[in-house]
């Protein structure tokens, strides 16, 4: 019997529960290897040669740091500095893993890491950051994202609240209240994915304890996101993986196991999308109406077997024709459409230079990023730099973006040209023949392309 599940299996689970909000990710030291950030092992070796310790891959590391305390009549001084200045000589920056978690609608995230690279991630306001106890007393601003560090952080702990040592681990859930009992009830509450964890990580046993203890209490769903194990570096190491595997689902883990480092990116990019939702937000020029904006928004609210909830940036010109259309073929057709519309401020009743002057740009792109961070799909019909702003913006925050060409003199055919944004556009050659032309598709077609990639889940 194969102990795993599928890793579309795990991204659908993952991306439901976080789109409604009941989703949170723990994450460890695999996270942060891309960035060539020092391992353990690193870390450690030059601590522990001066004692004759040759450390080992398998060696109990934890074990070996405690020794390194002991040996230093109990002072955390010298460890504490090894791992401080490592990281900061390191010169890390956020990698894929990292921007991909902060791109989700993933709202809590718990990691063993010490470095600040996933808060560095975020491309919209940055999130909360919990590292010790008294953080976690403190209520922070509802809506606002959270990034709990279990076993402390670099440039926010002492060296005396890093959890390192054997006695660290052992005592974590006395010295650390607070803490543990926010994890019981988050471990109760959400569905969790782990990834950046391989079997035997001593970071994440303490935890699975509390997740076995919770199993049989809780029906919540766990994941766990594991690279293929190598055999080069041990003749059993794909044997005892499975082994693993099969442990963690005793305590209630479901585990996908992926091939290689490309196809995990891959997963978590799936989970940065489709945990958005069936959402959508349409943009375009904003100074004239759109007759073909009209038809889209028309057909979509006659497809009564999808339930796409629009972002409705108060704009005029063809955003506010496709909703128009959207709300009157609904209200007609008596659906309830009060459940399918999220309304956002609107910047050019606030600033109407932001029509024309290139120099308030970047301030329009974070007006408009977190709106754009949680949609699905962008729909963009021909604009002027506004539109170009945004759709440049979808692009960065790694939205579906479907460009939507009304005439051959439009911005369709010149934002297809961008390298970022034409890697995103649907892969169909009709279509791309036509908006790279300025040709006006038929309005069920666009529906259909713009559909073809969002999830088909209810969303609310």
């Amino acid at each position: 019997m194969n102990p795993t599940i599928s890793k579309e299996t795990l991204v659908e689970e993952v991306s439901k529960a976080a789109f409604t909000g009941n989703a949170a990710a723990f994450v460890g030291a695999g996270i942060s290897t891309p960035s060539k950030l020092p391992n353990w092992m690193d870390l450690l070796r030059p601590l522990a040669e001066p004692m004759g310790l040759l450390i080992k891959e398998d060696d109990d590391l934890p074990g070996i740091a405690q020794y390194i305390v002991n040996m230093s009549a109990g002072s955390r001084a010298s460890l504490f500095a090894r791992i401080q200045t490592a990281i900061k000589q390191s010169k890390a920056r956020p990698n894929h893993y990292h921007q991909a978690l902060a791109r989700s609608a993933i709202d809590l995230v718990w990691t063993t890491n010490y470095d600040d690279l996933l808060e560095s991630a975020y491309p919209v306001s940055a999130p909360v950051v919990h590292s010790r106890d008294t953080d976690i007393a403190h209520h922070h601003e509802p809506g606002r994202r959270e990034i709990i560090k279990a076993h402390g952080c670099i440039n926010r702990s002492s060296a005396d609240e890093l959890v390192i040592t054997r006695e660290d681990f052992e005592d974590y859930f006395v010295r650390h209240p607070l803490m543990a009992e926010r994890l019981r009830n988050d471990l109760q509450r959400k569905t969790f994915l782990f990834a950046g964890y391989g079997y035997g990580d001593p970071n994440i046993a303490s935890i699975l304890v509390e997740a076995r203890r919770l199993a049989h209490k809780v029906p919540k769903q766990r994941y766990m996101l594991q690279r293929k194990a190598d055999p080069n570096k041990a003749p059993d190491a794909s044997q005892r993986q499975q082994q693993w595997v099969m442990d963690l689902r005793r305590i209630g883990i479901d585990c996908a196991i992926v091939d290689n480092f490309d196809e995990y990116a891959a997963v978590l990019d799936s989970i940065a999308l489709r945990s958005r939702g069936p959402t959508m937000y349409v943009t375009g020029g904003h100074t004239a109406n759109s007759k073909l904006a009209e038809d889209v928004g028309r057909e979509l609210a006659k497809r009564t077997d999808v339930s796409v909830v629009l972002f409705d940036g108060q704009s005029t010109g063809a955003s506010r024709n496709f909703i128009q259309a959207f709300v009157d073929q609904a209200a007609k057709d008596r659906i309830d459409f009060r459940e399918r519309i999220r309304y956002f401020a609107n910047p050019y009743a606030q600033v109407p230079a932001f029509s024309n002057d290139p120099q308030l740009l970047p301030r329009l792109k974070e007006w408009r990023a977190e709106m754009l961070r949680s949609a699905n799909t962008v729909l963009a019909f021909d604009g002027g730099m506004g539109t170009r702003a945004e759709v440049e913006l979808a692009a960065d925050l790694g939205c579906n973006v479907l460009l939507v060409a009304e005439s051959s003199a439009g911005s369709s055919a010149d934002l297809a040209k961008i390298a970022h944004v034409r890697k995103l556009l649907p892969d169909d050659s009709t279509y791309l023949s036509a908006t790279d032309s300025g040709t006006p598709m038929q309005a069920a077609e666009i529906i259909d392309l713009a559909l073809a990639k969002m999830p088909h889940w209810r969303s609310w």
